[in-house]
């Protein structure tokens, strides 16, 4: 399942751009990235993705948050099915919300959290509405998702954060 929305005309504080889950993801290749936000997490399957040349290994139970603009890619490995769920956002708090996380370039999380893992599908329904009651109330959705990344950041280090690291094991 995807929704893709387009940009609001008010300013947000936050907004969704697309959500999705259970999606057979293909290979993509954004050498200028992508211009929001972007989560991206397996379901099943194993992908690899690419980011700044670092490589790593993303399966089940883990996700990346790329910030916007910063050239990736991903695929499925060995050319094997992959399924993911992606959440992508902007708005007028994200650069302030990216500072919380601390987020460089992106943020890989290895171990991804049960609230973290479902957050998508159990929150896709609410992202189905595109009245001004209904974005508002999906600007607060995605501010607790925001704090869920934060959360499972903070309880779960990753040796992947950013354009620190040099290498990934894939």
């Amino acid at each position: 399942m995807r929704v893709a929305f387009n940009k609001p005309n008010e300013e947000l504080p936050l907004y969704c751009d697309s959500i999705g889950y259970h999606w057979p993801q293909p290979p993509i290749q954004r050498s200028n990235g992508y211009y929001a936000y972007h989560w991206l997490q397996t379901e099943t399957g194993t992908g690899i993705v690419t980011i700044n040349h670092q490589r790593m290994v993303l399966g089940p139970k883990q996700g990346v948050l790329f910030r916007p603009r910063i050239a990736h890619d991903y695929h499925p490995k060995d050319g094997h099915n992959w399924q993911t769920a992606f959440l992508s956002f902007n708005g007028t708090l994200c650069d302030q919300l990216a500072d919380f996380l601390n987020l460089k370039d992106f943020i890989y999380i290895d171990r991804v959290s049960p609230e973290l893992a479902s957050f998508i599908s159990e929150s896709f329904n609410d992202f189905n509405s595109s009245n001004v009651a209904a974005m508002l109330d999906q600007s607060v959705e995605l501010y607790k998702f925001m704090v869920l990344l934060r959360q499972n950041k903070l309880l779960k280090k990753s040796p992947l954060s950013g354009p620190a690291n040099r290498h990934a094991n894939y």
